[in-house]
């Protein structure tokens, strides 16, 4: 979880948990079309290259195929800057990826009443007046939620601390 060493805030998991398939989704489109993006970049390159021998100008100094070149290695050197700057954004999708599916196994690891308060606000989006049940007021619905969520963060924050010592 290197990546993952980020703070996580109250709004990262409500966000998390409110809309996990949608941005799960969007995560993956988004990688989906970044990895088509890595993937094509190098077709121009089949085009400049130009290497056949009938562009080899043998002891042509510094002519016409002593150019074609220097544009060969310009376009690889802007390839491999535009591929690492593809990367780099997979790289980061993939760790929203993951930050994702930590605050949901987090929060399947809850007990089952703060669980059941998370569910029912931010899951299925149901009001705090839609959940107030017989013994469990308003001020206790929130009491939990706010301890939820708290122990995710914590949860998180331990995680992280382990992972990153040497």
């Amino acid at each position: 979880m290197d990546g993952l060493s980020k703070k996580l805030t109250e709004k990262d998991v409500t966000e998390a948990l409110s809309q996990r398939k949608e941005l799960l989704e969007c995560y993956r489109q988004r990688l989906a079309m970044l990895s088509k993006e890595y993937e094509d970049s190098g077709e121009l390159i089949e085009m400049l290259q130009m290497r056949s021998s009938r562009n080899d100008f043998g002891n042509n100094k510094g002519g016409f195929a002593h150019g074609l070149y220097d544009i060969y290695l310009l376009y690889e050197k802007q390839k491999k800057k535009y591929q690492e700057e593809i990367y780099q954004n997979m790289m980061q999708i993939m760790e929203s990826i993951d930050r994702v599916k930590y605050v949901y196994l987090y929060y399947l690891q809850l007990p089952p009443k703060e669980q059941s308060v998370l569910k029912a606000i931010y899951i299925e989006g149901k009001s705090y007046k839609e959940i107030i049940t017989e013994g469990l007021s308003e001020q206790k619905i929130n009491r939990l939620r706010k301890k939820a969520i708290q122990a995710i963060i914590h949860r998180w924050e331990i995680d992280n601390q382990i992972n990153q010592k040497p």
